[in-house]
């Protein structure tokens, strides 16, 4: 279902969206960047289920701070890379 929506956006931010993206129109880079941030977040889902099968399988061991917690802070999408130390 479609529905028209009102939103107050970052003209520079939607235009290097719709750069990056390569997207004609506005509508088209919200809509891509949309697209790609569900499947971010069930790739996330599928590698956290598979985590999980690893580590209840044994020979694998956690490693952070919480035992249920994986660390993607070394991940970026679309922003600098900020360097840990």
């Amino acid at each position: 279902m479609v529905r028209r929506k009102n939103f107050d956006l970052d003209q520079h931010r939607l235009d290097q969206l719709r750069i990056a993206l390569g997207a004609k129109t506005e509508r088209d880079a919200i809509a891509s960047a949309m697209d790609i941030a569900l499947d971010v977040l069930a790739l996330e889902r599928e590698m956290r289920a598979g985590a999980d099968a690893m580590f209840g399988r044994g020979g694998f061991q956690h490693v952070f701070d919480e035992p249920d917690a994986l660390d993607f802070s070394g991940f970026y999408i679309g922003r600098e890379r900020t360097q840990r130390r």
